[in-house]
């Protein structure tokens, strides 16, 4: 059974957050104060959160204070280490590879 709310637009247009710190900080703050970018729209609950998650990811949300939001898919991560650049490049060969691999040239 699919959602009650199906092919029906969300809120996009007026929702702000769901952070509890957010909402109070607002009580103090002008709203003029913040920036409220909407990155793209998605058809899909996955789609919208997996772009979510992949951006978080990407500009490492949990270590940076840029950014209010750091929870990822709802999860608070205890994070006090960044991800290093050995493991970053060794990722990069790897994806490197798995493209070659896919493109069915040498997996060497």
């Amino acid at each position: 059974m699919r959602g009650k709310n199906e092919g029906k637009e969300s809120n996009w247009k007026r929702y702000k957050s769901s952070s509890k710190f957010l909402k109070k900080l607002w009580n103090y703050r002008d709203l003029k104060e913040f920036d409220f970018i909407v990155l793209e729209q998605y058809k899909t609950k996955g789609g919208l959160r997996y772009a979510e998650t992949w951006s978080l990811c990407t500009v490492d949300a949990p270590l940076s204070t840029v950014w209010y939001n750091t929870r990822i898919e709802g999860i608070s991560f205890k994070v006090t280490e960044a991800i290093t650049e050995r493991h970053k490049q060794r990722l990069q060969l790897i994806i490197k590879w798995a493209k070659r691999r896919a493109n069915g040239k040498n997996s060497s």
